[in-house]
């Protein structure tokens, strides 16, 4: 990562481009997602700068250029500008038709919108991810923590359900039995059931299953 950063660095000060900005801005980003804190916020403010560079230096900034600024914002706290920027990533990338980055952007305006606790628009763009076809279980298995954390158990429960059904972690079945047993749902039974039975032989698995 140091070598790509001083490559960026060199490449940027020979001649500042679209492209080179905004793989300097890649590169920062990068480093500070394996940064220790006190280096991080460094770190995220020049890639900052770098997409911005980006986007001043083309006449038609593509859908990545954006995506980069709208992570980098959401990462320093700037909500309301991240959605901004995942908003127009996700208008080119549809133009572009790259279907990879419009999904991630649609994820990126799940999570600004909800941080911005404006539930209803967060739980309207996991409809729209979900009926592409383009839901993870990681997806689901999220999308039980917001769901937890507006106390909708039952609905969270359902969530880490189809988690756990679609292929993500075992211990779904167990944050489902979890949320069904605080309504009282006969359904936490069965799903306690299948996190002994996931559980079972798993490193590490006593406490959740405990």
């Amino acid at each position: 990562s140091d070598a790509a950063l001083t490559a960026a660095e060199r490449a940027n000060s020979l001649k500042a481009t679209q492209q080179s900005e905004f793989i300097l801005g890649e590169v920062l980003s990068s480093n500070a997602f394996f940064a220790r804190a006190t280096e991080s916020d460094n770190l995220r403010e020049r890639a900052e700068k770098a997409f911005r560079a980006a986007i001043r230096l083309s006449e038609s900034p593509k859908a990545e250029v954006y995506f980069g600024l709208a992570n980098v914002l959401e990462d320093r706290g700037s909500m309301q500008e991240a959605e901004t920027d995942f908003e127009r990533s996700l208008k080119l990338g549809k133009t572009a038709g790259d279907n990879v980055l419009t999904a991630n952007s649609v994820r990126g305006l799940i999570r600004t919108s909800f941080a911005l606790k404006r539930f209803a628009d967060s739980e309207s763009w996991f409809r729209g991810l979900t009926d592409t076809g383009s839901a993870t279980a990681w997806d689901w298995e999220i999308e039980g923590a917001r769901l937890s954390d507006q106390k909708k158990d039952k609905d969270a429960g359902n969530a880490h359900v189809r988690a756990a059904t679609m292929g993500g972690s075992w211990t779904n079945w167990c944050t489902a039995a979890i949320m069904y047993w605080i309504i009282a749902e006969d359904d936490a039974l069965t799903s306690a059931r299948s996190c002994l039975d996931a559980g079972t032989g798993k490193p590490n698995s006593d406490k959740s299953m405990a």
